[in-house]
């Protein structure tokens, strides 16, 4: 080979190296957009089933408050 030759090819090397440092940084950002994106989707999906436990709470104290409203009054009547 001529040396012509081989610093080509130390071009290339260096040009594939470059290309590969690329997308290891990109893959490094995407595996870190997806680490960001699951840490709100969690965050997301906890918030929302604290709603749903506060609400579910509330109906269920509505209900036995209602249903002891309801048989009071129907003793009351049967009582009359």
């Amino acid at each position: 080979m001529t040396d012509q030759d081989q610093s080509q090819m130390t071009r290339d090397d260096a040009n594939f190296h470059m290309g590969f440092t690329y997308l290891q940084d990109s893959l490094q950002e995407v595996r870190q957009d997806i680490r960001e994106l699951r840490l709100e989707t969690n965050r997301r999906f906890e918030d929302m089933s604290q709603r749903m436990d506060q609400r579910f709470s509330r109906h269920t104290s509505i209900l036995i408050a209602t249903t002891g409203a309801m048989t009071g009054a129907i003793i009351a009547a049967m009582k009359l």
